[in-house]
């Protein structure tokens, strides 16, 4: 099991120049990353960047939340821990609801990678599998570790995870496709 902590995530400028990413962590490949998990703040409505070849999982964090636009399309509202996927190579802009947000992402080859982000808030004991935990508040353990705020855990070993009085964190599950 490893841990990461928050204060460790690299920073850089979005793709777009738009505004800053946390990266939490990638699989590198030769063509660029295998998939990718960040957190980004966004403080005004505006593109996203795209990510051609890549799918990607989105998530509010904090805020009232916000409506993608996607290839001209207008999504259903996006709130807090309601994971949403869509293609990275779409046209997507982003209206906020009520100010800013910050939000959780995982961007991932559909071709190598099956994904999913599903977020809970009462105890759970998983299986052994590769699995990213991510806690959304101070407090969450996970196999006897506390989390702080945005700390994530990779294990691929059986999760008994006890967060913080109903406090939310994510599960980040991606399994390789084999051909």
């Amino acid at each position: 099991m490893k841990q990461l902590s928050a204060a460790d995530y690299t920073v850089m400028p979005w793709k777009n120049g738009g505004g800053t990413t946390m990266e939490i962590a990638r699989d590198v490949a030769n063509e660029g990353y295998r998939w990718r998990l960040s957190i980004a703040d966004i403080r005004a409505d505006g593109p996203f960047s795209t990510f051609p070849g890549r799918s990607r999982i989105i998530s509010v964090l904090e805020g009232t939340g916000m409506r993608l636009t996607i290839d001209g399309t207008p999504t259903d509202r996006l709130y807090r821990y309601e994971p949403f996927k869509f293609a990275g190579a779409a046209i997507t802009s982003c209206a906020l609801l009520d100010g800013p947000v910050r939000d959780f992402n995982l961007i991932f080859d559909p071709e190598r990678y099956r994904a999913r982000v599903s977020w809970h808030c009462a105890p759970l004991d998983i299986p052994g599998d590769q699995h990213i935990v991510l806690s959304a508040h101070d407090g969450c353990v996970v196999n006897d570790q506390s989390l702080a705020l945005y700390d994530t855990v990779f294990c691929d070993d059986p999760l008994f995870i006890r967060p913080s009085n109903g406090q939310s964190f994510a599960i980040v599950t991606l399994n390789r496709i084999t051909h």
